[in-house]
């Protein structure tokens, strides 16, 4: 499993998701690099706000020209679960269209 460094805004929530699923058994070692990526699609396009909402996954969850659906819906469904873990700590979350 390899362990990566999270730089966004939301990376100390990353972090504690990944540890929370990883003390529960899970592996979480694709996951913790679709979150890399995430991190660093954040930083990009969403700067120093921590608030989720589906207006800042707009870029996010758009199927690349090379993913199939079942590796978008992989990859929207990890994010969607890390954004679940951080309305559960009070951060604000809008994920209408995701659940």
């Amino acid at each position: 499993m390899t362990d990566y460094t999270y730089h966004s805004v939301l990376a100390p929530y990353i972090q504690g998701f990944l540890d929370e699923k990883r003390a529960l058994g899970y592996a979480y070692g694709d996951e913790a690099k679709i979150l890399r990526r995430f991190d660093q699609y954040w930083s990009g396009n969403n700067g120093d706000d921590p608030k989720v909402t589906m207006d800042s996954l707009e870029g996010w969850i758009r199927q690349r020209p090379t993913e199939g659906k079942g590796s978008q819906s992989h990859r929207i469904a990890v994010v969607r679960h890390l954004a679940l873990y951080m309305a559960g700590l009070g951060v604000a979350c809008i994920l209408s269209r995701l659940t």
